[in-house]
């Protein structure tokens, strides 16, 4: 099977020597050998510049013979890509990302199906899996978005693994458990690009609640209406960014009817919205106590 892997992180440069020391045969590459597009005969100094930081749209690349014929790019200064062949499992995909200074991960397909979805930002679409490290995961919309998803979750250190399906399933059975998962963390919906304060001030505008100075909280009281998840995003992406002035600290969705705040409880606990209904005349905070059982799909139970 081919690993197709997505980088993002702090220091490119850093990431595409440590990528190269674990894709790489060891020896300078055989196969491709590029810096800005132009290919090049490797020296002494090629790992130096295929590391270097690239300019905006530039691309520098190396590839091996053999062994699993590895490859890296190095992209304009946003993301290292790399692959190579191998018996991949998630666990053996964890050790290798372990070593690797990298802050999302995404992880390309190995069925002629389409993901459905990705992070944008050069990533590859979503395909078996993806992962997060350490400051990584705060590209997610919310911290709860992980524990309760459609999804096998694995975690070593500050890594994150998500596998959206079995990889001994067949095309179409691993297409039907991975759609799910793939559609919650794609770029607009539960995962964030760009991140949080950029180009989304707009956001405050669409919200519409009485702003409580003390708690610095925006109340808006709910009557006769749904709140959809695109509703609850805007709101949770407020509260991300602080946005407003003055600044929201927290959103809070006061239902005039008990039952309507209950059937809306769970996605706004999701979100990290609070959650209040009118109760015998007075307002009650459902989501402060609740705490929902996780129930992963039947395949990632059995992968268990």
């Amino acid at each position: 099977m081919r690993l197709l892997l997505g980088l993002d992180g702090p220091d490119l440069s850093a990431l595409a020597r440590a990528v190269v020391g674990v894709f790489g045969p060891g020896r300078p590459p055989d196969a491709k050998f590029s810096v800005g597009f132009a290919d090049e005969v490797p020296g002494a100094d090629w790992l130096e510049r295929f590391a270097a930081r690239q300019e905006k749209g530039a691309e520098s690349a190396v590839g091996w013979n053999g062994d699993g014929e590895p490859f890296a790019f190095n992209i304009g200064n946003a993301i290292v890509k790399a692959g190579r062949d191998g018996d991949w499992t998630a666990e053996s995909l964890l050790e290798v990302l372990e070593v690797l200074p990298f802050a999302v991960a995404s992880i390309g397909g190995v069925h002629q199906w389409t993901g459905n979805g990705g992070f944008a930002d050069l990533h590859y679409g979503h395909g078996w899996a993806c992962a997060f490290r350490g400051k990584g995961h705060d590209r997610l919309l919310s911290g709860r978005w992980l524990e309760y998803g459609p999804w096998r979750l694995l975690t070593r250190g500050d890594i994150t693994l998500v596998q959206f399906h079995d990889l001994a399933a067949d095309s179409e059975t691993a297409r039907r458990q991975a759609w799910p998962g793939h559609e919650l963390l794609t770029a607009g919906i539960g995962y964030l690009s760009p991140p949080p304060g950029v180009a989304r001030r707009h956001l405050r505008s669409r919200l519409r609640g009485r702003y409580d100075v003390d708690t610095r909280t925006l109340r808006i009281v709910v009557r006769g209406r749904a709140v959809h998840d695109a509703e609850m995003r805007d709101a949770r992406l407020a509260v991300l960014e602080g946005s407003g002035d003055p600044p929201i600290a927290g959103v809070a969705y006061v239902f005039m009817e008990e039952v309507v705040a209950r059937a809306h409880l769970h996605r706004l606990w999701l979100h990290e919205l609070e959650c209040w209904a009118i109760v015998h005349g007075r307002e009650v905070r459902l989501d402060e106590d609740y705490r929902p059982a996780r129930t992963p799909p039947q395949w990632a139970l059995a992968l268990a």
